[in-house]
C-alpha cells in the first residue's frame, strides 16, 4: 500500500479497508485519509478473529476496539461515505472525522456521505452484504462475567458469526463509557483475541472492512481484524 498516515495512541479512529473495487486493488482509509495498493485475496477457511492477525507470527492489538463490521464485496464510494458516517455520528467522532472525503469534517458538513455538495441519516448497514457486525456499545449483545471479561459478543448481521472466547487467559475487558460514552472492548495487545469462526459468508474474496479504535500504544504489525 502507498501512502503513509499519522496516527497517535489514545486518539480514536475509524478505520476502513476495501478490496476489490477494481482487480487486486486495496485501499485504507482514516479520517478521510487514504492509502492505495495491490494485492490478491484467495480463498479463505481459516478463522476470522478479532484481536490478533495470524498471517505471520501472532500481531496482537493493544487497545480499545468498539465496532466491527464486514461486507461481503467492495462497496461503492457512496456506501462507503455511510457507513463512515454511521460510525462518526454513533461514535462522537464527528470533530475529527471526513466521511466523504471531500475536506470537511462531519461536525459542520451537513452532507457527511455526498462529497458533491453538503445527506440524511440512512440505513447505513441496511445496503446488502453485511457478513458481520460485532457492537461493543450494545450490552445486550455481550456476555461477560462479574470482572467484565468477555467470552461471547453477538453477530449483530444475523449471519451467526459471533465472536468468542472460552479461554479465561486470552478473553478482552468490556470497558464502559471508554469512547465519548461508548462502550467498548479491551484488548490487551499480548494474548487477548475473538474468534468469529470461518462460516461461509466470512469466506470473501471481495470484502470492505470498517472498525472503531483506541490504541493503547501503538504496535508494530498489531493486528484489528
Amino acid at each position: 500500500v502507498d501512502g503513509t498516515m499519522s496516527l497517535t495512541s489514545g486518539q480514536p479512529y475509524i478505520g476502513a479497508v476495501r478490496y476489490g473495487l477494481t482487480t487486486n486493488s486495496v485501499e485504507v482509509y482514516t479520517r478521510g485519509e487514504s492509502a492505495t495498493g495491490t494485492s490478491t485475496i484467495s480463498s479463505n477457511t481459516d478463522d476470522v478473529y478479532i484481536g490478533v492477525d495470524f498471517l505471520a507470527d501472532p500481531r496482537f492489538w493493544n487497545g480499545d476496539i468498539g465496532e466491527t463490521i464486514i461486507f461481503n464485496k467492495a462497496l461503492s464510494d457512496d456506501e462507503l461515505y455511510v457507513v463512515n458516517y454511521y460510525l462518526s455520528q454513533k461514535w462522537g467522532l464527528q470533530d475529527i472525522m471526513d466521511s466523504d472525503g471531500d475536506g470537511i469534517d462531519d461536525s459542520i458538513d451537513m452532507y457527511p456521505t455526498d462529497n458533491s455538495r453538503i445527506a440524511d441519516i440512512p440505513e447505513a448497514l441496511d445496503i446488502g452484504g453485511l457478513s458481520l457486525w460485532v457492537d461493543a456499545d450494545d450490552t445486550s449483545f455481550i456476555v461477560k462475567d462479574g470482572s467484565n471479561l468477555v467470552s461471547k459478543i453477538y453477530d449483530k448481521s444475523g449471519n451467526g458469526n459471533h465472536a468468542l472466547q472460552s479461554n479465561a487467559t486470552y478473553k478482552p475487558e468490556y470497558v464502559a463509557s471508554s469512547i465519548n460514552g461508548k462502550n467498548v472492548i479491551n484488548f490487551d495487545g499480548s494474548d487477548d483475541r475473538l474468534n468469529c469462526g470461518n462460516d461461509s459468508t466470512l469466506d470473501l474474496t471481495t470484502l470492505t472492512v470498517f472498525t472503531v479504535v483506541k490504541a493503547t500504544s501503538f504496535q508494530w504489525l498489531g493486528g484489528i481484524v
